[in-house]
């Protein structure tokens, strides 16, 4: 394949936004009143300045041209008004070894790879047109931001990839992704703690591990997710869809306000799953705990497809901190010649009566 590297990359002013604001927990929130609306995307009218100006990206990172072999990776850190036009991004070198020793008994040996894209501590950013084929890590990162927009984004990466997530957000606010294709090995989209106002509309994922909230509770001093809205997505053979994840131990951590709105689902392993047991693997080092993270005011309304398993629906909640406030409106999910079910532990929420059918049977 040739690799060719075609970035049109801007930061209008160069200035720090390294301060993150800190989201709160109060009571119910209504996520995003009014959808954000994708840009056009055109370019600044002072033309682009060269990647090897932005902070954080090195000199030997020149726009338009072939990507270094031994260096698959932009960072950008501390940028004002940043934007990346991408039509093909360069297959990272290395991307198939690293995923095979990752999978083979040496794994504690591999090397820690890199990832494609990140914006840590900016703002105002603009990501359009970005093809990213085979990255080691994370296809791109979202790390500290406020005021972002990636659109068009096709992300491909083999469905065994690990730690291959297409998109990651984290301790970010006001995240807008539109029209996005990812097939990878890992999630989709996984959303991290801190991060509050992110809405994700028309998208394709599969195959992957869907859209995942978390893992959280990986610290007791943790930030929240707030307000999430995920609308019109397709997933298609994905192991898991529309996944809420915390680690089973003490945290300051929360979720609240979130929408999951028309959603399609082709054969997907777990369809609709709140876990707060997450221990990947049954690891001999769970920890074994009562998840601190809570859950509250969650919404899935025009949920609809088939699931590869019999539980399409699962919310095993914590013991001490049980789910609120969620809701299922019109859902119905098959599975082939089965009659699915759902499962509901630790969890107080409803069954809207006059919105549509639930199926399989709700157990809230």
């Amino acid at each position: 394949m040739e690799q060719f590297f075609g970035v049109e990359l801007n930061d209008h002013s160069g200035g720090n936004n390294g301060n993150r604001k800190q989201t709160e927990q109060g009571g119910t929130s209504e996520p995003h009143s009014h959808a954000p609306r994708a840009k056009s995307g055109e370019g600044d009218a002072h033309g682009p300045t060269p990647v090897s100006h932005m902070p954080g990206v090195g000199a030997d990172k020149p726009s338009s041209a072939v990507h270094p072999a031994d260096d698959p990776s932009i960072n950008v850190h501390a940028a004002d008004d940043p934007s990346i036009n991408v039509h093909v991004l360069t297959e990272p070198s290395g991307g198939s070894t690293l995923w095979a020793c990752k999978l083979s008994s040496k794994a504690k040996n591999c090397p820690n790879g890199a990832t494609t894209l990140s914006f840590t501590n900016s703002k105002n950013i603009r990501v359009e047109g970005l093809m990213s084929l085979n990255s080691q890590m994370f296809h791109s990162v979202i790390n500290g931001c406020q005021d972002v927009l990636i659109q068009g984004v096709k992300v491909i990466a083999a469905g065994n990839s690990p730690n291959t997530d297409g998109i990651h957000v984290q301790f970010s606010r006001n995240v807008a992704i539109f029209d996005t294709s990812i097939k990878t090995g890992d999630d989709c989209v996984s959303i991290g703690p801190g991060t509050k106002d992110l809405w994700m509309e028309r998208k394709s994922c599969g195959p992957g591990h869907g859209i995942n909230i978390g893992s959280l509770a990986k610290d007791l001093e943790e930030e929240g997710v707030q307000n999430v809205t995920v609308k019109t997505a397709i997933f298609k053979g994905t192991q898991n869809s529309l996944r809420i994840r915390s680690w089973a131990r003490p945290s300051s951590g929360f979720v609240q306000g979130v929408r999951f709105l028309d959603v399609e689902m082709l054969n997907v392993q777990n369809p609709i799953v709140i876990d707060q047991n997450y221990c990947p693997h049954n690891l001999i080092n769970c920890p074994g705990q009562v998840s601190g993270v809570k859950v509250g005011d969650v919404l899935y309304q025009n949920i609809r497809g088939t699931s590869a398993t019999v539980v399409a629906i699962k919310f095993d909640c914590s013991a001490e901190n049980p789910c609120s406030g969620v809701r299922l409106e019109n859902v119905n999910l098959t599975c082939r010649k089965q009659v699915v079910q759902s499962y509901c532990t630790n969890v107080n929420g409803k069954k809207s009566k006059n919105v549509g059918t639930v199926q399989p049977n709700s157990c809230l």
